[in-house]
C-alpha cells in the first residue's frame, strides 16, 4: 500500500507541474512572481520538476534500499516458502502443480536448472529467485537514478536557463520576467526533462516487483498469488505506460521546434515586415497571407507522420492504462481482458506502422537545410528519444522470448533448443527465466539505457547556440508597460513608442502551443 500511494503522489504531482506549466505562460503570473527575483526561479515548471523529480527518485531508492536491498537469500526464501504454502493459495498451487507434471512429461530429454527437483515448492522459488549478478546489477541500476538526475539538472540550469536568462536580461520588456523561458525553450526543456520522469517510472515498477519477488506485497498472504501477480503486473505497467506517455510529448515537442525553426526565416520576416510598413487600409496583406499558409503548411501537413504516431502513441497508452486500471480490480478483471483482447492487438499494429513514418518523417525534415543551420545536427539530436521509444517496444520482446513456456521458447524447444548464429550455437536453456526475472532484467536495462540517453542528450545539446536557433527570441510583454514594475517608472514614460517598435515573432502566436 505504502509503494501504491508513493507512486500515484508521483503522478499526482507531474500532472499538478504540466498545469503549472500553462498558467506560468500567462504574463501578469510572470510579472506577480518575478516581483521575488527567487520565487521568479524556484517557482518556474522546470525547477519544481528538477526538485519534484529528485524527490521520486531518492524517496523511491530510500524504499528499495530499506525493504529489499537487505534481505538475505535465506530470508527471501522463507518468505517465498510462506506465500506458497498459505491457506489462499490452496487453488493456486493444485494448478502450479499440474503445470510442472506437464512440463516433466513434454520435457523428457531436456535438462532445465531444477527439473529433477519433485518438490513443487522448490520449483516455486526457483521461479522467483533471483541470480546474484542480477541481484546486484539491479541495486546497481536504481543508484543510476541519482546520475540521470545530476546530469539533466546540470544539462537544464547550465546549458539552458542560465544561458537564457542572460539573453532575457538585454530585452527591454522581458528582463521583467527573465527567468520564463520562451516557447521554444519550453519545447526543449521537455525533451532534456523527460528522461527524468522516465527514470522515476523504471525506479517505481522496479519496487513494485520486488514486492512480488520478495513475497512483501500487501497482499500476499491474503489473496490467491495469480490475482497478486496480476495485480502487481497491472502496476507495474501502469507506471511504464505513464514513461511512454511522457515519451510522446518528446516527440512533439522536437516537431513543434523543428516546426518553428522552418517557419521563422529571414525571407518571410522580410516579406511580412514590408508589407506591413506599406500596407493601406484597402491593401491586401498579401506577403502576410502566404506566410501565415507556409507555417500552417509546415506545421500541420509537413509533420503530418509525427502528429499521427503521437496521438496512436497516447492513445494506446490510454487504453493500457485503463485496462491496468481494471486489471489491478478482482471485481473489474474480466472486463478488462476483454477490452484490453479487442482494441489492444489492432492499435498496436497501426502504431507499429506509424512509428516508421514517424522516423522517416522526423529524418526528411531534420536533414532540411534551414533546420541543418539552425539546429545543427538535428536527427542526432533526436537519436536519444528515438532510443528510449525503440527499447521499451523491443526490449521486454526480446527477453520474453526466454520465458520458459512461451510461444517461442516452446517453438525452439521442440526442435532442441539450439539457435545456431553463424560458426556459434546457442542453447536456449541457459537464457531460459521467469516471466518475473524478465521484467527485473527488463528494469535493470532500462535504467541503463536512460543514463546514456540523458548523458548523449548533453553532448549532443552543448553546443547548440540559443540565440541563433531562435531559443532566445522574446516578443514584448505589454503587461510590463499596462501594470508597471517597481523598477520600471522611466520604461512606463517611453512605453508606447517601445511597444509599437517591438515586432511579435511568428511563432510566439501559436495555438498549437502545449
Amino acid at each position: 500500500m505504502l509503494a501504491s500511494n508513493i507512486s500515484l503522489s508521483i503522478w499526482i504531482g507531474l500532472g499538478l507541474v504540466c498545469m503549472w506549466r500553462q498558467l506560468l505562460k500567462l504574463n501578469k503570473l510572470q510579472i506577480l512572481l518575478h516581483r521575488t527575483k527567487i520565487l521568479g526561479l524556484v517557482l518556474q515548471w522546470h525547477t519544481l520538476f528538477l526538485l519534484g523529480a529528485a524527490v521520486a527518485i531518492i524517496s523511491t531508492l530510500h524504499e528499495f534500499l530499506v525493504r529489499f536491498a537487505g534481505l538475505d537469500h535465506l530470508e527471501l526464501r522463507r518468505n517465498l516458502i510462506q506465500v506458497y504454502h498459505a491457506p489462499s493459495n490452496a487453488r493456486f498451487r493444485g494448478h502450479f502443480e499440474d503445470v510442472l507434471h506437464k512440463r516433466r512429461q513434454s520435457a523428457a530429454g531436456i535438462h532445465p536448472s531444477v527439473e529433477d527437483d519433485p518438490d513443487p515448492a522448490a520449483h516455486f522459488i526457483h521461479k522467483l529467485a533471483v541470480p546474484e549478478w542480477l541481484w546486484y546489477f539491479n541495486c546497481i541500476s536504481m543508484f543510476l537514478g541519482l546520475a540521470v538526475l545530476i546530469v539533466v539538472g546540470y544539462h537544464v540550469f547550465k546549458l539552458i536557463v542560465l544561458p537564457s536568462r542572460a539573453h532575457a536580461l538585454n530585452h527591454p520588456t522581458w528582463k521583467y520576467i527573465q527567468w520564463a523561458p520562451t516557447k521554444r525553450t519550453n519545447w526543449l526543456l521537455l525533451i532534456i526533462l523527460m528522461p527524468l520522469a522516465f527514470s522515476a517510472s523504471v525506479m517505481r515498477a522496479n519496487c513494485r516487483l520486488w514486492g512480488l519477488l520478495s513475497g512483501q506485497s500487501p497482499r500476499i498472504g491474503h489473496d490467491e498469488f495469480t490475482n497478486v501477480e496480476a495485480s502487481m503486473y497491472a502496476e507495474y505497467f501502469s507506471d511504464l505506460e505513464i514513461a511512454a506517455i511522457c515519451q510522446f510529448c518528446t516527440v512533439w515537442s522536437f516537431a513543434r521546434i523543428m516546426s518553428a525553426v522552418l517557419s521563422d526565416t529571414n525571407l518571410l520576416h522580410r516579406s511580412r515586415l514590408e508589407d506591413l510598413e506599406g500596407a493601406g487600409d484597402s491593401k491586401e496583406l498579401t506577403a502576410v497571407v502566404v506566410a501565415e499558409d507556409y507555417k500552417n503548411t509546415i506545421m500541420y501537413a509537413g509533420f503530418l507522420g509525427v502528429w499521427v504516431f503521437v496521438v496512436v502513441g497516447v492513445v494506446r497508452s490510454i487504453l493500457d492504462l485503463a485496462f491496468c486500471m481494471f486489471r489491478s480490480s478482482e471485481r473489474f478483471s474480466l472486463l478488462g481482458d476483454s477490452l484490453y483482447t479487442s482494441c489492444h492487438d489492432l492499435i498496436t499494429t497501426v502504431f507499429s506502422a506509424f512509428t516508421l513514418v514517424c522516423v522517416l518523417n522526423m529524418a526528411i525534415i531534420g536533414n532540411s537545410p534551414i533546420v541543418r543551420h539552425k539546429l545543427g545536427g538535428a536527427n542526432m539530436k533526436f537519436l536519444g528519444t528515438r532510443i528510449l521509444l525503440l527499447v521499451m517496444d523491443m526490449q521486454q520482446k526480446v527477453l520474453d522470448a526466454f520465458v520458459y513456456g512461451g510461444a517461442l521458447y516452446k517453438s525452439l524447444d521442440k526442435v532442441g533448443g539450439k539457435v545456431q548464429i553463424q560458426s556459434m550455437s546457442l542453447d536456449i536453456h541457459s537464457f531460459e527465466h521467469s516471466d518475473e526475472l524478465s521484467k527485473l532484467k527488463n528494469l535493470t536495462f532500462l535504467n541503463v539505457w536512460i543514463l546514456i540517453v540523458a548523458i548523449f542528450n548533453l553532448a549532443m545539446w552543448s553546443s547548440l547556440d540559443l540565440e541563433e536557433a531562435g531559443f532566445a527570441k522574446f516578443h514584448p510583454i505589454a503587461e510590463v508597460f499596462a501594470k508597471g514594475c517597481p523598477d520600471t517608472q522611466t520604461d512606463l514614460v517611453q512605453g508606447r513608442p517601445l511597444l509599437e517598435e517591438l515586432k511579435c515573432e511568428a511563432h510566439d502566436d501559436d495555438p498549437w502551443d502545449f
